[in-house]
């Protein structure tokens, strides 16, 4: 009995852990959404491969990715092939004309380019593309898309780096605000059983109801390679259900959210796919549907009972809301003891948060699986022997 009760606490504080992740990756898509910084990155990511800020601006003044502005805003998500064929048509526009020799006409443009030209910086990599292609106009747009993905691969890395960052100081200010206190939260679950057993009950059927079909299982970097710019669509993270909940588009590589699998893949998907993990090229929910993630999980959060939150007429006093006015009698003292009672459950709190959703979400299910093995043989053991 004493192993499942462990096993049980342990499904509880991975449960919460999955939550709070969740809201962790809306609030974090809420903010990316407002700042705009997918299309940011996206647009630094072909400014660096172009190197040339004209031909930057002839890119993005192209037909083919103008149409792809929303309200005048730049896209936070290029198709591979869209790119390709923007490119190709601004740096050897007349090379489409020529229908028997389409690759020879474009090597013989692109050789001609001066330095002081705008594609100057990209002339040699082009021409290396073209030889490479051998003879096929086909191949040489593969080729270029092909190097814009390698770029967007570049770009996801560092946009991930940057936003896993974010996550750890977003997950400590939910951990605040929330008053969750793993360990806490741990304290309580091991001593009350009938909370404890609601938790398990709660995480169970959150499992079954967000397990993925065998159709969605793919990884967050196959379904980004199918819709990237450069190889089609985070993170991941943290998503779906699950807390990926962004939808971005991003180049074949940017689409990946997160280093595992992405919470759109493990965690009831679509909508939440990319929201944990973090690309800057993915296509991404709107600002609204985040919001209501947000809430949502907030909601179910609150509804399981535990001992977190604050609250001004609790009578237990680690949940006792200090106050906001430091100015008034008190407030700065019962904060300084607050701190000093839930600072290490908050940091415990927030490292969790920080391993995304598609972590948790694939720890609960290995831990639910377990439990449901273990728990039927210690049922065996305690039937009397029949005489």
């Amino acid at each position: 009995m004493f192993g499942s009760q462990i096993l049980d606490v342990a499904i509880g504080m991975i449960f919460v852990f999955l939550l709070l992740s969740l809201m962790c990756s809306a609030l974090n898509e809420i903010i990316e959404a407002k700042l705009k910084n997918r299309a940011k990155s996206l647009e630094i990511g072909i400014r660096n491969l172009l190197g040339n800020d004209k031909l930057a601006n002839d890119f993005y003044d192209h037909a083919l990715i103008s149409g792809l502005f929303k309200n005048d805003q730049k896209p936070s998500y290029i198709p591979s092939r869209t790119f390709a064929l923007a490119l190709m048509n601004i740096v050897a526009p007349q090379a489409g004309g020529d229908r028997s020799h389409p690759l020879g006409s474009f090597r013989e443009t692109v050789s001609q380019i001066k330095d002081d030209s705008p594609a100057a910086p990209i002339k040699e990599a082009l021409l290396a593309l073209a030889d490479d292609a051998e003879g096929d106009i086909n191949k040489l747009r593969t080729n270029i898309e092909n190097w814009y993905d390698d770029t967007m691969d570049r770009v996801s890395g560092w946009y991930k780096r940057r936003t896993h960052t974010i996550i750890i100081f977003l997950g400590l200010g939910i951990a605040v605000a929330l008053n969750a206190d793993s360990a806490y939260i741990a304290r309580n679950l091991s001593n009350d059983t009938a909370l404890r057993n609601s938790l398990v009950s709660a995480a169970q059927a959150f499992a079954q109801k967000e397990k993925p079909a065998d159709s969605a299982k793919q990884s967050p970097a196959t379904d980004s390679a199918k819709q990237s710019p450069a190889k089609g669509d985070a993170a991941a993270s943290q998503g779906g259900n699950a807390g990926s909940q962004s939808n971005s588009n991003a180049p074949k590589s940017a689409g990946t959210t997160s280093p595992g699998s992405s919470p759109a893949s493990k965690v009831n998907t679509a909508a939440r796919e990319n929201l944990s993990a973090a690309s800057p090229e993915t296509p991404t929910n709107t600002d609204a549907s985040a919001q209501s993630m947000f809430d949502e999980d907030l909601k179910k959060i609150r509804a399981l009972g535990l001992p977190m939150g604050w609250n001004l007429e609790s009578d237990d006093p680690h949940l006792k809301w200090p106050g906001l006015r430091i100015w008034q009698p008190g407030v700065a003292t019962n904060w300084a003891g607050q701190i000093r009672f839930h600072w290490l459950g908050w940091i415990l709190t927030a490292l969790a948060i920080s391993l995304g959703a598609p972590f948790w979400f694939d720890m609960l299910s290995k831990f639910i699986t377990v439990r449901s093995t273990v728990k039927p043989k210690e049922k065996g053991q305690d039937e009397p022997a029949k005489s």
